[in-house]
């Protein structure tokens, strides 16, 4: 099954149980103003001037994005991201999460690296962040191999 087939089959049937926010314009310009003066331009459209500012542009406001839907959706007061390797690990509670945030449209590629998974569904321009819930493995269903995660329904959304 292709990938779009996936999403409508797989995930859509469920992002009314997901719960949302929304992320509103003037969050997204001051967090990409942070990061437009955190390269010493004085806006965004200068930094994106800068050879692969794109891809920063992304890595870096993903997580603010993520930690404003955290907090809108009262998840957890206390974050922090930790970046181990390729992997993105966010600390909610005392608790490590594997951070698996994936596009609207799209299904997540995965591979099971910590116990404790949390995902997150945005829409394109991060208007609406979507929690999709918490997987808790075991030891013995951790892997290193990719696949599509396309189980929601084992989700515990709290």
């Amino acid at each position: 099954m292709n990938s779009q087939k996936l999403y409508i089959n797989k995930v859509l049937p469920y992002i009314n149980k997901f719960k949302k926010c929304e992320i509103y314009s003037y969050e997204i310009k001051n967090i990409e103003q942070e990061l437009a003066e955190s390269f010493n331009k004085k806006n965004i459209h200068e930094a994106l001037d800068i050879p692969d500012f794109k891809d920063v542009k992304d890595t870096k406001i993903l997580p603010k994005i993520i930690n404003i839907a955290i907090k809108k959706l009262k998840l957890s007061e206390t974050i922090e991201f930790i970046r181990l390797g390729n992997k993105k690990i966010i600390r909610m509670d005392n608790k490590n999460y594997q951070l698996v945030v994936f596009c609207m449209g799209e299904v997540p590629k995965i591979c099971y690296t910590e116990k404790n998974i949390i995902f997150f569904l945005y829409q394109p321009g991060f208007n609406k962040i979507y929690y999709c819930g918490k997987l808790f493995l075991k030891k013995e269903e951790l892997t290193t191999t990719s696949h599509d995660f396309t189980n929601f329904e084992v989700l515990e959304i709290c």
